[in-house]
């Protein structure tokens, strides 16, 4: 009985190392991709209003895009160096038409493009955040904005 039991409990042993030992971080998963020259910006802003609502930090990790939602989270890879950062979209831009994106020099910082000043890269979308809506119907007085098929001013 005592050998039966010992092997039978050495085997739970090694199944449950085996099952539970593997990693449980997984790569997030992108639904959305776009390549293109990417600048920062930071020290002229700093504290001012994004266009969000939000004042804006150049030592966040955030960025500025013309089409994507705010508070998606994004994934930036610097395609010369492979180095990637994740990135919350809270302003528009940016204002050059070659451009694709805005980062916040600390998400420039991660990525390695503060001395070149740009640099090819692929975004990505991993994620979304939730949005503070008040702060969206404050900075846009002048801007109707319709929800739950009611105006509000």
């Amino acid at each position: 009985m005592y050998p039966r039991f010992f092997s039978l409990l050495l085997s739970l042993f090694f199944l449950i190392h085996f099952c539970c030992n593997k990693s449980t971080e997984k790569p997030l998963k992108c639904i959305y991709v776009e390549t293109g020259i990417a600048s920062w910006y930071g020290p002229g802003l700093q504290g001012k209003n994004t266009a969000s609502g939000s004042k804006f930090n150049m030592n966040l990790l955030t960025a500025a895009h013309r089409k994507l939602e705010f508070g998606t989270l994004i994934r930036v890879t610097n395609l010369k160096n492979n180095k990637q950062v994740v990135a919350e979209i809270n302003d528009r831009g940016p204002v050059s038409k070659r451009k694709v994106l805005d980062l916040s020099k600390k998400a420039a910082q991660v990525i390695g493009i503060i001395k070149t000043g740009s640099a090819e890269v692929k975004i990505e979308i991993v994620g979304y955040r939730e949005i503070n809506t008040k702060a969206l119907i404050k900075h846009y007085r002048n801007i109707q904005i319709i929800k739950l098929g009611k105006i509000i001013n």
